[in-house]
């Protein structure tokens, strides 16, 4: 039998669950493992949601968050995070303090989308340097779970030690893709196909 000493590294994502499975962790998990890297997790709320409507938000209690992701970090070298929507305030600080004690955080670079005439442009913003503008055709429709398919993407690349341009722009080309792949499994947004073949 063949042995491998080698493994993907490893990203800790803090998201919210999506009943739909087009968002939230599951969302995660998909694009993170396609993207060369192995998810682990710790949610931090359950959600009310189909693909056309959210309703409710039950944040995870803030002991039990805490319990959970101490026992990851005691066992798994965490490569990168992926930080999804977190619930609460509260929240919001334990993961701050959490990432920020941790070795080698990702810090300094911010994405902004926006849509011109037809088109999408995504900027990316770094401290010390001149932003990167990306150019993507839009695409028709709308789709529940693009935002976190692309930061989970991200995540993964830089899991990987790519240098946060090549990442980001690795990411958004999965991310395109699985959207341009996508389909209705509901009677509203799409939901992206974060496992398309090409």
């Amino acid at each position: 039998m063949k042995t491998f000493n080698a493994h993907p590294p490893i990203v800790l994502a803090f998201s919210a669950h999506d009943p739909s499975g087009a968002a939230g962790i599951q969302a995660d998990i998909e694009s993170i493992n396609r993207n060369g890297a192995r998810c682990v997790s710790v949610l931090t709320a359950l959600t009310a949601q189909n693909t056309g409507t959210f309703e409710t938000l039950l944040p995870q209690q803030p002991v039990n968050f805490i319990e959970q992701a101490t026992m990851l970090l005691a066992d798994i070298n965490i490569d990168a995070f992926k930080i999804g929507l977190v619930g609460s305030a509260e929240l919001v600080n334990i993961i701050a303090d959490i990432v920020a004690r941790y070795p080698e955080p990702e810090r300094g670079a911010t994405p902004e989308w926006r849509d011109r005439q037809g088109r999408v442009i995504n900027t990316l913003y770094r401290a010390d340097t001149e932003p990167v503008h990306f150019d993507w055709d839009r695409l028709p429709g709308v789709y529940h779970g693009s935002g976190c398919t692309l930061a989970a993407a991200i995540a993964a690349q830089l899991a990987q030690h790519n240098d946060v341009v090549k990442a980001v722009t690795v990411a958004q080309q999965y991310c395109w893709q699985a959207l341009a792949h996508g389909y209705p499994i509901g009677k509203h947004q799409h939901h992206p196909d974060r496992d398309f073949q090409e």
